[in-house]
């Protein structure tokens, strides 16, 4: 089975993520439900953008423009112990997932797709080290994935170094 859409990470196992309406979000960012964002020196939601080093959790709707007002549900990850699957890439480049992976560090990428921004494993980014690689998800689930899907899903986790919050 082919993978033909690159999506952004979700939650696979573990801790549920916590659901939080508290934050304000920086003015004029828009964001896809599932986008996954930092918090700035100031406390405010951003989504997140390749070489952020740290994560707060993901988006829980979407917006198509927000105000220093805007309080924006967000799932927080409390936990290096909950896992996510997501697409993964070596730089810009779509890569299938391997058993190799495993134990490996990654960084995120974000990139825009058809309008909007969708983040990947990066294996070709390890300097951050904050996304730790599981098993591929063709592993796990082999009835609807295969190790030739581009991009390859993968299990991973955020060390809690990465995890704000």
């Amino acid at each position: 089975m082919a993978i033909t859409a690159t999506k952004n990470p979700a939650f696979y196992s573990g801790p549920q993520l916590e659901l939080e309406k508290t934050l304000q979000a920086v003015d004029s960012q828009t964001w896809q439900a599932g986008d996954p964002c930092y918090l700035t020196t100031t406390g405010k939601a951003k989504p997140l953008a390749t070489g952020i080093g740290r994560i707060y959790g993901f988006f829980a709707d979407s917006r198509a423009s927000a105000s220093s007002s805007t309080v924006p549900p967000i799932y927080r990850i409390a936990s290096e112990e909950t896992k996510f699957v997501g697409d993964i890439s070596n730089g810009a480049n779509d890569t299938t997932s391997q058993r190799t992976h495993k134990g490996e560090n990654a960084g995120l990428r974000v990139t825009s797709v058809n309008s909007k921004n969708v983040t990947t494993v990066d294996v070709g980014n390890d300097t951050a080290g904050g996304v730790v690689l599981d098993d591929p998800i063709w592993v796990k689930e082999g009835f609807k994935n295969t190790s030739t899907d581009s991009p390859g899903r993968i299990i991973f986790h955020f060390k809690d170094t990465m995890l704000q919050g």
